[in-house]
C-alpha cells in the first residue's frame, strides 16, 4: 500500500481500489478464522495455521 500511495498519491482510483481488494480479503480472512475456532479448534491451533500469533487473531473474532 505504501508504494502505491508513493506511486499514485492518497485518494488516487488506484489506491481506492487496493483498499477496497484489501478489506474483501480480510473480510474473508476473518471469516475464515472464525469458522475455525467456531469448529471447536484451539485458539493456538487456528493462530497456527493462520500464520499469526494468537494475541492477532482477536481482532478478527470480535468481527
Amino acid at each position: 500500500m505504501a508504494d502505491l500511495t508513493a506511486m499514485h498519491g492518497r485518494g488516487s482510483a488506484e489506491q481506492m481500489a487496493a483498499w477496497a481488494a484489501y478489506r474483501v480479503l480480510n473480510d474473508r480472512w476473518s471469516a475464515l478464522i472464525r469458522q475455525a475456532a467456531g469448529a471447536g479448534h484451539t485458539l493456538a491451533d487456528v493462530a497456527r495455521a493462520a500464520g499469526c500469533a494468537r494475541p492477532s487473531l482477536y481482532r478478527h473474532l470480535r468481527s
